[in-house]
């Protein structure tokens, strides 16, 4: 997950984390799986782990203080 000033949150989609050595030599660039946008930049963002089941989520934060939470 990356986040700027342009007041946008992304989420990317890597792939497959055991990629081969022949995939390593030519790697794909990642795909952008979702992109939300803040009335503000955003100052920090962090994942952390559902209480109920095994997702993730994803927290947002802005300059106005708007907290965003995301389950991935």
């Amino acid at each position: 997950a990356s986040s700027s000033f342009d007041k946008t949150v992304q989420i990317w989609d890597l792939g497959d984390i055991n990629e081969t050595e022949q995939s390593l030599s030519k790697p794909e660039l990642p795909s952008l799986i979702l992109k939300e946008a803040h009335d503000e930049p955003i100052w920090s963002i962090d994942f952390l782990p559902s209480l109920t089941n095994e997702s993730l989520r994803l927290c947002s934060i802005d300059a106005s203080g708007k907290l965003v939470i995301w389950d991935l």
